[in-house]
């Protein structure tokens, strides 16, 4: 297994092999960057790393972030100099972990315990990092304050809830976040406005793994995800309201 990229042009799908150390690939998670550049969270199983590639020019470039049996559930974002902000989890000590590049550096902080899973990162406009993630059996939320971290539990209305979850920023700063809720089987959206989180229930039987939130101009959430019942990908949007 090796960690590749494609890109299409011209109706032609083009695919490039950028890490072939070992088996690699792993919780990957994609951003481009102003000129078109992709950027790569993953975690290489071999040494269990995080791992960090990017294509500057005609090159890609590797880098390993984290050791130590972390980087699974990654997440990926950029800051508005092109920095890039990494969410993902420790197995070893079971901690949510940021990690951040700066001036050639690479920062790193611990930011919550206990079982992580899917994590979904989201810088805002003054590149504040918003997470969403699960720590097995609830839905959780984190936001930078200055040196700390304000946490809360958003959703734990059942033994399992918050797995595949998928955050986006609406216009006005306010958190969506789509998610598994594997007690009850379903699809839920939840999302943050006038100092209220509200839940909703999108689709019901057995339906809402691997969840992809989108917010269009409007702030109308889109998602994607698996029915597990049928075999079918699945899509799901609201027009106009919370």
């Amino acid at each position: 297994m090796f960690c590749g990229a494609a890109s299409a042009t011209n109706a032609t799908w083009y695919n490039t092999s950028i890490d072939k150390i070992g088996v690699s690939g792993g919780h990957t998670s994609l951003v481009l960057d102003s000129k078109g550049n992709p950027h790569i969270s993953y975690y290489d199983d071999n040494t269990e790393s995080l791992k960090y590639s990017y294509k500057s020019g005609v090159k890609w470039y590797n880098e390993t972030v984290d050791t130590g049996n972390v980087g699974r559930y990654s997440s990926i974002a950029l800051d508005s100099f092109g920095n890039p902000f990494i969410s993902y989890g420790d197995s070893t000590n079971h901690y949510l972990k940021l990690a951040f590049k700066y001036s050639g550096s690479w920062y790193k902080e611990i930011m919550d315990t206990g079982g992580i899973h899917d994590t979904s990162l989201v810088l805002n406009s003054s590149n504040i990092p918003h997470i969403s993630y699960s720590d097995g059996f609830k839905l959780k939320y984190a936001v930078k304050n200055g040196s700390t971290w304000d946490i809360q539990t958003v959703d734990s209305k059942g033994s399992y809830v918050g797995m595949y979850n998928s955050l986006a920023l609406d216009s006005l700063g306010n958190p969506h976040i789509s998610y598994y809720d594997a007690t009850n089987k379903k699809l839920k959206h939840i999302s943050y406005y006038n100092g209220v989180w509200f839940t909703e229930t999108v689709d019901t039987e057995k339906v809402g793994e691997y969840t992809s939130l989108k917010l269009d101009k409007s702030n109308n959430p889109h998602i994607s995800y698996d029915d597990d019942v049928n075999c079918d990908l699945k899509y799901a949007y609201k027009i106009n309201g919370i």
